[in-house]
């Protein structure tokens, strides 16, 4: 955790208004602690409250390939295994860290990227437009 030759990567999104978790904090933030050499996943940080959840969220992504669609495996994964509120602003922010490894990385051609754009995401993920609708359908 934390060695020098690794990269950060992370994103946040915005939980929806007049939820509850709403009145706690406004965004969820997601960090992706990545080797750059391999493109594995070495640690994972976020802004749950409770270290249950941190740890279960980093057991999904810890180990994965960034590169070759770790994170989009690790969301179907987190889809179907997390049955909490504020799922979809969850994978909001972790697509925001997509996106940050992507731009950041566009220089360094790392695979899984093509011209800082995501190429690698499931499908369904519409939810970008309609994150306040799904999220009250969801609760």
């Amino acid at each position: 955790m934390g060695e020098r030759n690794t990269l950060l990567f992370g994103g946040y999104a915005q939980f929806p208004e007049g939820t509850a978790i709403r009145s706690l904090t406004q965004f969820f933030g997601v960090g992706f602690e990545v080797d750059p050499e391999t493109w594995i996943i070495k640690d994972v940080s976020s802004t749950f409250f409770t270290t249950l959840s941190k740890r279960f969220l980093a057991s999904i992504f810890v180990g994965r390939n960034i590169s070759e669609g770790g994170l989009a495996e690790g969301i179907k994964e987190f889809q179907e295994r997390y049955f909490c509120k504020g799922k979809m602003t969850i994978i909001a922010a972790i697509y925001e860290a997509e996106k940050s490894y992507c731009q950041r990385t566009v220089k360094m051609s790392p695979p899984g990227c093509e011209n800082g754009t995501v190429k690698m995401s499931p499908p369904k993920m519409d939810f970008r437009l309609n994150i306040h609708r799904k999220w009250r359908e969801f609760c």
